[in-house]
Parts: structure tokens; C-alpha cells; sequence
């Protein structure tokens, strides 16, 4: 495989894996490397640049498509999107190949993110907690250790639509922050119940002046 690169001009170049010397005297080289291989260690001897190994990123001569460059520029970012998501703490809640197949649908339009505010923050759990005191212990806390899932929550008295928002921390540890507005749960219950995973892709936390914690899920259903 035929691969272009630039180097200044002037510097010999020697390939530290296969022994072969390059002189360039136009500042752009033909390298022959075997299929696959995306960068090389390069060892540059110049007196202007001094002595050191680099890597140099070739690009194929060959043509490439538009779809198959596209594809791999979104492949890229899923990737990226993905590792930032699983350090924020989204972990706790998905696996690693679910969470890939969302960022992939989501960069590519396929799926539609939504948001919604969180009902109920102001009361008490059954174990006597105050959901304004995890709130707010939560809004202090750095991202990582905790991210906020929906769970359906079908023996609840008040609401047979009912979608719980919980914190999950990394162990599986789970506290309830409150429920998704009785309208919106209305629409996504039957979507969960027919088979469909509805996934938080990020929160925030805001403080109003009566000093009342409040949170906004975004979400996405597939």
C-alpha cells in the first residue's frame, strides 16, 4: 500500500523498524508500509531539529469515498462521546456495547434527544430521607461515581404510568430522586412496557432562589 507524507525539507529519515533511509528534497516522501498500518516511529537526524524518534500519520493515496470517510468520522466520535460518557458515570447504568450503539444512532440522527424536568424532589423517601438533601449532596459530588436512570414503577399507588428518576451508584446502590411528570409518563410507559430502554445521556442540577434543588434529565429512547 502507497502512503503520502510531508516532512521538512532536508531531514533524512530513517525507519526505525525496517532500516530504510529517506532523504527528502521536496519536503513530501512515498513511503510503502504494509496494509493497516496508521503511524510509524520515525528516527530524524537534522541539525536544525536535532536527534529524536517522531511519528509521522500517513495518508492513503488511494481514493477514499465520501460514505466510507464519513463512516469513519462518525465512528471516531462514537467513540470519543462513548469513553466520555463511561468516565462521567453512565457505567453504573449501561454496558459498553449498548452504550456504543446509542452514541452511534445518536451522532447519526437516528434517535432524538429530549428533556424533561424531574417531579417530586421535594418530598421524602420511605427510609426517611430527604430527596433535597441527595440532591444536593449529589450536585457537590464530581461526575463518575453516579449517574441518574429510569425505572418503571408499576405498583405505584398514585400512578399506574409512574417512571422513577434514581441515582445508581457504581455498586448497584440506588436512591430515589423523584418521578418523570405524570404526562410525560403517560407516553413513555407503554413505549417500556412494549419492550423499548429509555437512557438518560445527561442531567443538570439547578438551585432556585427559594433554595429548592431541581434536575433536568435528557434522555433518548431506542
Amino acid at each position: 500500500m502507497l502512503y503520502r507524507t510531508k516532512v521538512p525539507i532536508g531531514i533524512r529519515i530513517l525507519n526505525n523498524f525496517r532500516g530504510h533511509l529517506v532523504h527528502s528534497q521536496t519536503g513530501e516522501v512515498n513511503l510503502s508500509e504494509p496494509t493497516g498500518s496508521l503511524g510509524i516511529n520515525y528516527w530524524i537526524n537534522a541539525p536544525a531539529y536535532g536527534r529524536g524518534f517522531i511519528n509521522i500519520q500517513k495518508e492513503r493515496m488511494s481514493c477514499m469515498s465520501r460514505k466510507e470517510a464519513r463512516r469513519r468520522s462518525i465512528a471516531s466520535s462514537v467513540l470519543r462521546r462513548s469513553h466520555q460518557l463511561w468516565r462521567m458515570g453512565i457505567r453504573t447504568c449501561v454496558t459498553w456495547s449498548t452504550l456504543l450503539k446509542l452514541c452511534w444512532r445518536l451522532l447519526k440522527k437516528e434517535l432524538d434527544t429530549s428533556v424533561s424536568r424531574v417531579s417530586g424532589v421535594t418530598f421524602s423517601n420511605e427510609d426517611g430521607y430527604s430527596r433535597q438533601m441527595i440532591i444536593e449532596g449529589l450536585s457537590k459530588h464530581p461526575r463518575g461515581l453516579y449517574w441518574l436512570g429510569l425505572r418503571r414503577e408499576r405498583n405505584n399507588a398514585y400512578d399506574e404510568n409512574a417512571i422513577r428518576v434514581d441515582a445508581i451508584r457504581v455498586g448497584n446502590k440506588s436512591a430515589l430522586l423523584g418521578y418523570l411528570p405524570r404526562e410525560l409518563a403517560q407516553v413513555l410507559a407503554p413505549e417500556i412496557d412494549g419492550g423499548k430502554e429509555v437512557y438518560v445521556v445527561d442531567f443538570t442540577f439547578s438551585q432556585g432562589w427559594n433554595g429548592i434543588y431541581g434536575i433536568k434529565v435528557y434522555y433518548a429512547c431506542i
